[in-house]
């Protein structure tokens, strides 16, 4: 059995500046709302950034409860609640291999790299709407997502930095969670550096080498 349905069909879809194809962005602030409209499932809701090719790109994927994934092969996968922001750089592509890496919480050699999680351990609500803001300038390596309810800031990643990816296209996410809205989603193509971006950061790089 290979990646979810849901997986499948969501990478297919990405924003575009234009009617006719897809856009790969350099510098970008992405924002979104997603809602879980159900009480009665508890897997992963997100958005992918830097998306290369079904191999190739970031995402920040938020889990609601702890759970191991039901096939055991090809290894064990153990999803830990709270938000996640992973790397996925996978030599397989999408499959057995790849399915499993993005459902465990942590790094998985050849496949995906854990870049950070909320060490709180905090789930999504049922029918709660949630807002990010993602920052992602992949010259200098620097990615920064923030989570609202309301007016209330939920998570925030900090600065991280990783140049994994350059750049790429923009979607949203899903892992077996059924009932999910997506909504007022954004982009602005946005090259300028935070000014409280220290430089030192700017020479850090990341390996999938884990």
């Amino acid at each position: 059995m290979g990646l979810p349905l849901c997986y499948l069909n969501l990478l297919s879809y990405f924003f575009s500046s234009n009617k006719s194809g897809y856009t790969a962005f350099n510098g970008v602030d992405f924002e979104g709302t997603f809602h879980v409209n159900t009480e009665t499932d508890d897997d992963y809701a997100g958005f992918i950034f830097g998306y290369q090719d079904s191999s190739s790109f970031y995402v920040v994927m938020w889990k609601q409860v702890e759970q191991i994934y039901w096939q055991a092969n090809p290894f064990r996968a153990v999803a830990e609640p709270g938000i996640q922001l992973k790397a996925v750089k996978s030599i397989t592509g999408p499959g057995e291999n790849l399915r499993n890496a993005l459902w465990h919480t942590g790094h998985t050699a050849d496949q995906v790299k854990l870049l950070w999680k909320d060490s709180r351990n905090v789930g999504w609500k049922d029918k709660t709407s949630y807002r990010w803001f993602l920052q992602h300038r992949p010259q200098e390596g620097y990615i920064r997502v923030r989570f609202y309810e309301g007016q209330h800031n939920v998570a925030d990643t900090g600065v991280i930095v990783d140049t994994t990816m350059r750049g790429g296209r923009l979607g949203v996410f899903c892992f077996s969670q059924e009932n999910i809205i997506w909504a007022n989603l954004r982009y602005r193509c946005n090259g300028a550096v935070p000014e409280k971006y220290p430089p030192h950061y700017y020479t850090t790089t990341s390996s999938l080498n884990c």
